[in-house]
C-alpha cells in the first residue's frame, strides 16, 4: 500500500471516529435509559395488580372437575398477589388463620362455600369463576354476585376483575 493510500485511509478512519464521538450524545437522548443493561422496561412481567391482595384459591370439586383455576396461581403471583391454594377441608382453617382479601372459586363451588367465607373473622370477598358460560348463565350469575369472571383462560380478565372487586371493597 502506498503512503498516499495509507494517509487517505487514516483520514477516513479519523473522520468516522470524530463523527461517531460528536453525534453520540444526541443518539442516546431518547430511550437511553432502556439501552442500559438491567435498567430497561420489564416486559416479561405483564399485568401488575393495582391492589395487591392476599387471595385464597379454592380448589374444590368444581375447580378440579372443570380445570377452571388451573395455572391461575402463577398468573396471580406474577401480578403481585399473595396466593394460598386450598382444598375443601383446608378452607375454614385458612380463612380463620389469615387475613385474606379475596377467595377465588369455581362458580359451581361458590354458592356452597359462601356461608363459610362470610363466617370468617375478616370475611373476604368471593369471586366466582365460570368456564365458558352462555350469555344467559353469565347474566344470571352477575345478578347473584358482585362480580363474576367469565373466561378463566384470559388471565387479563381475571386480574382486572380482581382489581374491580378490591376497588369496590376499599
Amino acid at each position: 500500500m502506498s503512503p498516499r493510500a495509507r494517509a487517505v485511509r487514516c483520514l477516513a478512519l479519523l473522520a468516522a471516529a470524530s463523527l461517531a464521538l460528536h453525534s453520540g450524545g444526541d443518539a442516546f437522548a431518547c430511550g437511553d435509559k432502556f439501552a442500559r443493561v438491567g435498567r430497561g422496561a420489564r416486559y416479561q412481567r405483564g399485568y401488575v395488580a393495582l391492589h395487591p391482595a392476599s387471595i385464597v384459591l379454592y380448589m374444590g370439586s368444581g375447580a378440579a372437575a372443570s380445570g377452571t383455576l388451573k395455572g391461575m396461581d402463577k398468573a396471580l403471583k406474577a401480578a403481585g398477589h399473595k396466593v394460598v391454594a386450598v382444598r375443601a377441608d383446608a378452607l375454614v382453617p385458612a380463612l380463620r388463620d389469615g387475613k385474606h382479601d379475596l377467595v377465588l372459586a369455581d362458580f359451581t363451588d361458590a354458592s356452597r362455600i359462601a356461608s363459610e367465607v362470610k363466617a370468617a373473622p375478616n370475611p373476604p370477598e368471593l369471586l366466582p369463576v365460570m368456564k365458558k358460560p352462555t350469555p344467559d348463565a353469565y347474566a344470571e350469575a352477575e345478578k347473584q354476585w358482585v362480580c363474576v369472571v367469565g373466561d378463566p383462560g384470559d388471565k387479563y380478565e381475571v386480574l382486572t376483575s380482581i382489581d374491580k372487586v378490591l376497588e369496590k371493597r376499599k
